[in-house]
């Protein structure tokens, strides 16, 4: 989790989003059409996924002008889309979440409906700025609040990938494939300077923003500069605001077992925050390395991570993004919990000083997300980062995680409604009461899971001192 400061560009080159897709020089558009900070990253990303499904350049193109004219005031391309029953219901939830999970990226087709691209290539077929009628409704399977077509739960096991026949015949005329998109902003390099940080060099990168590593040039140590992408300061209004209530809720947090903030400046564009720099690696990169963590380390770090989400817990913070990624590990093994780029806040508007606006979206990482945070994203509690923080003890001790899928929704579906299959069922050398407490940590039902962070701490206690009273032969003392 890193900030990322103003690029440094030269003044004749604005920080604007490229276009959707490159296209032929569109007539002069109406007062009503959309300025080009209308499109934002999801758009672009929707598009890649039409493309990959046999959409042509050209159609996209025409997509793009009929979008701009047609929508509903401030509709996203997706609503669009579903509107027009081109993607599935679920399609704008799916896309929301965090894309840079490689599972996301696998089953991009199943956003699409068995005939979204035929009923696409009607709508740009037919006459300029007039929607087509809708069909017959396909039936919704109810999850739990989350609405998924029926239709979608078979199609999911074998997804549809033979291409469409276009409706209308596309012009004959060779064409060439379209110039590479332009970069949507100036990237930072070794050298320069963004406030009194010395940028050395790039850590990660990610939907939100990328994390630089940095000298202070005050302090004289070593920083992370996590940068908002310009795109999403273009594209979403809410974006900046987002930024900035994570480092609002960064600067009320000082626990040991969360990366600290040193620095904000929203005044610049980008606007950037200055992190702790952890020397070592994130919890997901060990898992990479070494396949499973050994069970004592494991436990050290979810113990630490409950202790950092308890602090969070206090000031009414939920994370909503609880993963090993998210997990930092420094080279002594002690973990700190980083990016509060998702997290919301119960009475966020008494807390910062604001009323939150809108309903509140799902986000977080599906491989660790908590069935009600896909169903009801409105209504979260510290028990859905007790979920997502066991499906993160899981994959340290099994190497494998809870639930995986062609694509996404389908692992949302196996949180929500598949049995889990029992760690010790992977790993029989697994402590029992281990096994126990992460099958309830991921209970379905919230209700079923730890009541709050004291009795999950214990119970891992507990089970530790079981675990080493049994080598030792030594009676454990009882506890008050």
């Amino acid at each position: 989790m890193v900030v990322r400061s103003p690029p440094v560009c030269p003044p004749s080159l604005p920080l604007v989003i490229p276009t959707l897709m490159s296209a032929p020089p569109a007539p002069v558009r109406p007062p009503e059409s959309l300025p080009e900070s209308a499109i934002t990253r999801a758009d672009q990303r929707l598009l890649r996924v039409l493309a990959e499904q046999g959409v042509s350049p050209q159609e996209l193109a025409t997509l793009e002008r009929h979008w701009r004219t047609d929508r509903k005031p401030d509709e996203p391309l997706a609503e669009f889309l579903v509107r027009q029953r081109v993607l599935r219901d679920a399609a704008p939830a799916v896309l929301a979440m965090n894309w840079g999970d490689d599972l996301l990226h696998s089953g991009s087709s199943d956003l699409i409906r068995p005939a979204g691209v035929e009923l696409l290539r009607q709508y740009l077929g037919g006459p300029p700025h007039i929607s087509i009628d809708r069909p017959t409704p396909i039936p919704e399977v109810p999850l739990r609040g989350l609405t998924i077509p029926a239709a979608s739960v078979s199609a999911m096991e074998t997804p549809v990938t033979r291409k469409s026949r276009p409706v209308f015949q596309l012009p004959s005329e060779p064409v060439a494939p379209p110039p590479p998109a332009a970069p949507a902003s100036c990237e930072l390099t070794s050298g320069q300077s963004l406030g009194r940080c010395l940028i050395t060099g790039r850590i990660a990168e990610g939907s939100y923003g990328v994390v630089y590593r940095a000298l202070h040039r005050t302090l004289n140590i070593p920083v992370a500069v996590k940068v908002l992408h310009p795109d999403l300061l273009e594209g979403d209004s809410k974006a900046a605001q987002q930024f900035r209530t994570e480092a609002m809720l960064l600067a009320r947090l000082n626990h040991p077992n969360i990366v600290r903030l040193w620095d904000f400046d929203d005044t610049v564009v980008p606007p950037y925050l200055v992190l702790e720099f952890i020397e070592g690696s994130s919890v997901s990169e060990v898992i990479q390395k070494r396949g499973v963590i050994r069970l004592d380390l494991a436990m050290r770090i979810t113990l630490q991570v409950i202790d950092g989400l308890e602090a969070a817990h206090h000031l009414g913070i939920v994370h909503r993004d609880v993963k090993p990624a998210n997990m930092l590990l420094t080279r002594d093994e002690r973990a700190k919990i980083a990016d509060l780029g998702l997290a919301t806040v119960a009475d966020l508007g008494r807390q910062l000083g604001h009323m939150p606006t809108g309903a509140t979206p799902m986000a977080g990482t599906v491989a660790y997300l908590a069935p009600e945070q896909a169903s009801n994203p409105g209504i979260l509690d510290h028990r859905s980062d007790i979920y997502s923080l066991g499906a993160s003890f899981y994959h340290m001790v099994t190497g494998r995680l809870p639930f995986t899928g062609k694509s996404s929704l389908e692992v949302l579906l196996k949180h929500a409604r598949e049995t889990l299959t029992p760690p010790v069922s992977i790993v029989p050398e697994l402590d029992r009461r281990i096994n126990d407490i992460i099958m309830r940590m991921m209970a379905k039902n919230p209700a079923d899971r730890f009541r709050n962070y004291d009795d999950l701490r214990d119970a891992i206690i507990d089970a530790d001192i079981e675990m080493q009273s049994h080598l030792t032969g030594v009676e454990p003392p009882a506890r008050r």
